[in-house]
């Protein structure tokens, strides 16, 4: 499993080092905590898109110029830094099984 996502290592950890029965309550809070992160980086996502939009259109009205292509590739950039902070968060399981709740996002 060397190479592998960080969730792939952790369900093949939950399956080959613990022999109880306890692996199925385990692989289940494992899938909800993904969830959870997964959750988490769409709402960053839209938010990170919408801000990034809504300056761009703010800067085209207010300024009457477009940005220049090197500044909207600074500004990519910082996003992406941002979305390493995101994906090594603290996710909690819920007790009970989540939905995708689309109208919701």
């Amino acid at each position: 499993v060397e190479n592998s996502t960080e969730a792939v290592q952790a369900a093949a950890d939950i399956f080959f080092f613990t022999p109880s029965p306890s692996t199925i309550v385990d692989a289940i809070k494992l899938a909800r905590q993904i969830f959870q992160r997964m959750n988490a980086y769409i709402h960053y996502c839209i938010a990170l898109y919408l801000h990034l939009e809504i300056s761009l259109v703010k800067s085209m009205i207010i300024i009457e110029e477009t940005m220049r292509a090197d500044l909207n590739i600074f500004i990519a950039m910082f996003a992406d830094l941002a979305t390493i902070a995101v994906a090594d968060n603290n996710a909690h399981f819920e007790q009970r099984p989540a939905e995708w709740q689309l109208p919701k996002i």
